[in-house]
This record gives structure tokens, C-alpha cells and sequence, in this order.
């Protein structure tokens, strides 16, 4: 797939979700974790505690888009992969004792 085909679909992807279109775990676990930050930006009282709140808040936004990019490359891949080459725990299952 070519790059402009890429960025087309991640950027419809990002709209889907910023819209609510797509409402998953994922879309829900980050808009948790944006909420604690908020909250947490709220209790700061001095410049450089603000200062490393914004340098927090841009590593965790580049973060999430460099995952999911690579993720959605991961995707692009999978059909070269056999299945039950790689056993991965899913991060979304939650286990139970």
C-alpha cells in the first residue's frame, strides 16, 4: 500500500474515533487516560511542574499515533505471517483468578 493510502485511512480512522464513530476499548482507554491528565493538570501550581505536564502530555500523544501507525503497518503485514507463529497476550483480555 502506498503512503498517501496509509495516511488517508489513518486519518479517517482518527475522525471515526474523534467523532465517536468508533467507540471501542481502545478509544475508551484513551479517553480515560486524557481525563486523569486533565485532572492532574488542574492540581499544578507552579511553571515547571506545567512545563513537564505539557512535555507528559506530548510523549503520551505521540506515543498512541506512532503505536497505532505501527500497528496499522503490523495489519498491512499479517498476511505474511502463518498463524500461531507468534503467541501474544492480548492486552485487552483481562485475565481473572
Amino acid at each position: 500500500m502506498i503512503e498517501e493510502d496509509k495516511e488517508l485511512i489513518m486519518t479517517f480512522l482518527e475522525n471515526c474515533y474523534s467523532s465517536k464513530v468508533i467507540n471501542d476499548q481502545l478509544s475508551m482507554q484513551e479517553e480515560r487516560m486524557y481525563s486523569v491528565l486533565w485532572k492532574l493538570e488542574d492540581t499544578l501550581s507552579t511553571e515547571s511542574q506545567r512545563k513537564l505536564y505539557l512535555e507528559l502530555d506530548s510523549l503520551l500523544s505521540e506515543v498512541l499515533s506512532l503505536t497505532k501507525w505501527k500497528y496499522f503497518e503490523y495489519g498491512e503485514n499479517a498476511g505474511e505471517i502463518h498463524e500461531g507463529a507468534f503467541v501474544w497476550k492480548n492486552p485487552f483480555k483481562k485475565e481473572t483468578a
